[in-house]
């Protein structure tokens, strides 16, 4: 699948890339959940090389990923090479989120905090202080994983209500913040109000791509019904003050898309997000 960087402005030689990512877990990748996608297309065996090909495509700096559920077995493998990694599993459940940083750009300030959203007792989010080596500035990061389906709007937006308060409260001695994660929820949802309109400032990395749009068209395209294909925004990249974005990493448009996904070319039925950035 043919994917580059959209480029907005010349970059800085101490620039660096976040990446985030649902990866599609391995249990919920079935052929229940995804009745119109090729069986072959949805097991492990075909899609695992793919999910890491997509890394190394992006090569991120700091990465975080929802949806992991072969963490020690198969990506800590991969991510110790060049990544220390935090995974956070849901309570109850086989998968969860990581967050991971590369060793020779970034070096742990702190212990990585781990908050249990207190509205569903599965989901959570990593916060992580980091330094960034080039610099020496430093830099709060956090992943997350939201409740999902329709009808969960309220819990979605306490969840991060908690969050952004969890963030507040670690910012006072950090240069920025960088928020990833798979929100379950479309750009003009309360809880994505909410991120936008909060006392850190955080801003939609992507309502960068399209001049006059709130955020990209769409980060997830699936098929559940037998004549409708679902696309919607759900997957954020949220910068607060104090980073400038130079390139975003490419929504496939739809006439690149021959199936729904997954699909025998991209292992999640997500788009991988992506931005260099720099400190300002």
């Amino acid at each position: 699948l043919a994917r580059s960087w959209r480029k907005l402005c010349a970059a800085e030689a101490s620039s660096f890339v976040v990446m985030q990512w649902n990866v599609l877990s391995d249990e919920l990748c079935t052929t229940s959940s995804f009745p119109y996608t090729n069986p072959a297309s949805l097991e492990w065996e075909n899609r695992q090389k793919t999910l890491l090909d997509e890394i190394r495509r992006v090569s991120p700096s700091v990465l975080a990923l929802e949806e992991v559920d072969r963490y020690e077995d198969y990506y800590l493998p991969f991510l110790k090479e060049e990544y220390d990694s935090v995974f956070f599993q849901k309570a109850g459940g086989k998968d969860g989120t990581v967050l991971a940083w590369k060793k020779d750009e970034f070096s742990r300030s702190a212990d990585s905090y781990c908050l249990r959203y207190s509205q569903t007792g599965s989901q959570g989010a990593i916060i992580q202080s980091l330094t960034h080596m080039a610099t020496e500035k430093k830099i709060l990061v956090a992943g997350t994983h939201l409740k999902a389906k329709e009808g969960f709007e309220d819990i979605r937006l306490i969840q991060v209500q908690e969050l952004t308060q969890a963030i507040q409260d670690r910012m006072s001695d950090h240069a920025a913040c960088v928020l990833m994660g798979d929100f379950n929820d479309i750009p003009t949802s309360s809880a994505c109000n909410h991120v936008r309109t909060c006392s850190i400032g955080l801003v939609s990395a992507y309502s960068r791509y399209t001049e006059g749009e709130i955020d990209v068209e769409y980060t997830t395209c699936k098929k559940r019904h037998p004549e409708k294909v679902t696309q919607r925004t759900i997957d954020y990249i949220w910068l607060s003050p104090g980073l400038q974005i130079h390139e975003l990493w490419s929504i496939p448009p739809n006439e690149d898309i021959p199936e729904h996904l997954p699909a025998s070319y991209y292992p999640s039925d997500h788009f991988a997000i992506a931005a260099r950035v720099s400190f300002q």
